[in-house]
């Protein structure tokens, strides 16, 4: 979830009040199956900043990038088609393909995102229906896609002829060095099934995220959205269009950026304290929402989340990012986009305190690391 203290109350407030004093456009009627015109002429707009060009006919609205990957594989997937997608990658990717009838066949990545020499002989054997790429602060990892790997891969999409879905939602949240262009703004032909989500850089808890795609795609997608739900909500549309047209969107993706930082260096500079005696380890993203940290062997990721529930904290395990499970290490994702600083100090200091108990228990040293 995004950062509850950029908008504050008043804010949000005062939006709403000028959306309905407005008169323009219904506020509580059914919205086109579509999602609202007046957004997705706002979204074309942010997308000409992002290099894409594009029109409202090609733009679908949904409530989040789960739904839109959801609504998506129903039209594409056949039962036994393969996919193709980075691992680790998140489970509602793999979840929502193999409830689609899909396989999900992963891809190595690094820290400069899917390792694009397996490709090839991947194509050649599986016959993918698409590839799915998460390239700008990958969920769990904070890769980034290399420039390099993104010629390569938009190169072998047209070569094979396969499509590939692009979720982009963290792509505004660079903290250093250059912003990467999006799949999409380097598709002349097409092949970029694009998803994008305000999830982490609009209102906390409002959600609006859109797919732009082939006119004769988002015409099915529109009739499957008028089968399978009454109505988008008008709400978080309004909110989305308005501060879309206002400028207000764009003027809080710095705050946003700054926030997240400096969550993020508290975040990486408690984990630095504890690190070396530990055993753990980590690579500092350059921008995104998340932390993935390597525990060291001795601590079981199921050990430290029972023990760290007892003192009211969650996190991620690693291992559900991994459609095959085993992987190769033992990890947990950490968020700092939602809590508050007061919230991460109190959170890592369970969390650190939880990792030196379980070595305490195990009689380990940091000798023995």
């Amino acid at each position: 979830m995004a950062a509850g203290e950029v908008f504050s109350q008043e804010e949000i407030a005062d939006c709403l009040a000028k959306i309905m004093a407005s008169g323009s456009r219904p506020a509580y009627f059914y919205t086109p199956y579509q999602g609202d015109l007046e957004l997705r002429k706002e979204i074309a707009v942010f997308m000409r900043r992002k290099g894409v060009l594009t029109n409202p006919s090609q733009i679908q609205i949904f409530s989040e990038n789960n739904q839109a990957l959801d609504f998506l594989v129903t039209l594409l997937l056949s039962p036994g088609d393969k996919i193709l997608t980075e691992e680790s990658t998140s489970p509602d990717v793999y979840r929502a393909i193999e409830l689609a009838g899909g396989e999900i066949i992963t891809v190595p990545l690094d820290e400069n995102g899917m390792i694009c020499d397996f490709l090839e002989p991947l194509i050649e054997q599986h016959k993918p229906r698409f590839i799915y790429v998460n390239c700008s602060y990958h969920n769990p990892t904070g890769a980034v896609l290399s420039l390099e790997r993104r010629k390569k891969l938009l190169e072998i999409s047209y070569q094979y002829r396969i499509p590939i879905v692009e979720e982009d939602e963290a792509s505004e949240l660079y903290f250093e060095g250059e912003k990467m262009p999006s799949l999409k703004s380097m598709d002349p032909g097409q092949n970029v099934i694009y998803m994008y989500s305000f999830s982490l850089t609009l209102v906390a808890g409002v959600g609006i995220s859109f797919m732009i795609a082939p006119k004769e795609l988002i015409e099915r997608l529109s009739n499957l959205v008028s089968v399978r739900l009454v109505t988008l909500d008008w709400t978080p549309q309004h909110l989305a269009c308005q501060y879309l047209k206002d400028g207000t969107f764009i003027s809080k993706l710095e705050e946003f950026r700054r926030v997240y930082r400096k969550k993020r260096d508290l975040m990486c500079s408690l984990l630095d304290e504890e690190a070396e005696n530990l055993g753990l380890s980590y690579r500092k993203p350059k921008g995104g929402v998340y932390l993935w940290v390597r525990l060291p062997s001795y601590i079981k990721t199921a050990e430290l989340a029972r023990e760290a529930e007892r003192q009211g904290l969650s996190f991620i395990p690693g291992e559900i990012f991994f459609p095959r499970g085993n992987p190769d290490g033992n990890y947990i994702r950490l968020n700092y986009s939602y809590p508050t600083e007061e919230q991460i100090q109190k959170g890592m200091k369970i969390l650190l305190g939880c990792a030196q108990k379980i070595q305490k228990k195990n009689g380990i040293s940091a000798e023995m690391q």
